[in-house]
């Protein structure tokens, strides 16, 4: 978890807003990035940020969202300019290969960040027929607001309720490969297996942009790296301390890519990224607490 002053410099103009029904404990709210607001659904690279701040004196804990507790504890409502409602963008997942009732503890002022992003490979859904037909490829001004619910049946100590942030302004566009009720774009996705590396004798990571998955600080991170001449430099992020950040690989003997990153606010992090034959690498961390990480190449459709 940040402090709220990294918070100040990264939020552009976000206002202090928020319902009327969200109690003391926790306040929720859209993070402004760049004006005006634009959402673009069929875009791996496009996110909505859902803040949730800690405005007691207290740790709150929240779910987090890649289990079966978490995943539906927000819900996106999209009206259109005039305020009539299109629709709903929720999270589709119904199966877990991993679950478990794992939280995040949010600590007294300080603030969680839950990235929303539409696409072919991402579980959150379109639902609503006019928010589904939208015309592709053009900007539709509409207001967007974020829901979020929370229910603790396991007793884990974690924070109950229902928070609303107001209805923001938004500029959406929906891509033209954006077909029906999946929401995401097909643009984007992972190599066929039959298209394998040469593991023994791959001497540098082919460049290209990858889509990684990171578990810094005990937290799930979304990042978009892209890699040339062996050196990573994260182009999306969904943890704005790790935007923009570069570093170079080092082959070690056995075979596997060593890097060490320093975020922007100075942390260290160093990990080995380990070929696989279907052109992934699996990330171990330095020293390994055993996270689940992964880095799969994008391949774009012409």
């Amino acid at each position: 978890m940040k402090p709220l002053s990294i918070l100040t410099l990264l939020l552009v103009a976000i206002h202090a807003r928020f319902a009327v029904a969200q109690t003391a404990e926790l306040k929720l709210a859209i993070a402004e990035i760049g004006a005006p607001r634009r959402w673009v659904i069929g875009d791996e690279r496009s996110q909505i940020m859902v803040l949730i701040v800690n405005a007691s004196g207290q740790p709150q804990r929240v779910w987090q969202t890649w289990n079966s507790w978490g995943a539906r504890t927000i819900t996106i409502e999209v009206l259109d300019q005039h305020g009539a409602k299109l629709g709903r963008i929720v999270n589709s997942q119904r199966v877990w290969a991993m679950n478990g009732p794992s939280f995040d503890t949010i600590a007294p002022g300080d603030y969680h960040l839950m990235p929303i992003t539409v696409h072919g490979q991402s579980p959150w859904q379109l639902e609503g027929e006019a928010l589904q037909n939208l015309e592709p490829n053009v900007w539709h001004h509409a207001q967007i607001r974020a829901l979020f619910t929370s229910k603790d049946a396991e007793g884990k100590g974690v924070w109950t309720g229902h928070l609303e942030t107001p209805f923001y302004d938004f500029e959406l566009r929906v891509r033209g490969d954006a077909a029906g009720a999946q929401a995401g774009a097909r643009a984007l996705r992972l190599p066929a297996p039959e298209q394998n590396l040469n593991v023994p004798d791959l001497k540098t990571i082919p460049d290209g942009e990858y889509a990684v998955n990171l578990e810094w600080w005990g937290r799930k991170q979304s990042l978009t790296v892209a890699i040339h001449n062996n050196e990573a430099r994260v182009i999306q992020s969904s943890d704005p301390l790790l935007q923009g950040i570069r570093a170079p690989f080092r082959r070690g003997d056995e075979g596997n890519f060593k890097i060490t990153f320093q975020t922007l606010d100075g942390q260290i992090a160093s990990e080995y990224w380990i070929p696989q034959p279907d052109k992934t690498f699996i990330i171990k961390e330095t020293p390994d607490r055993g996270e689940k990480q992964r880095a799969a190449p994008i391949q774009r459709d012409l």
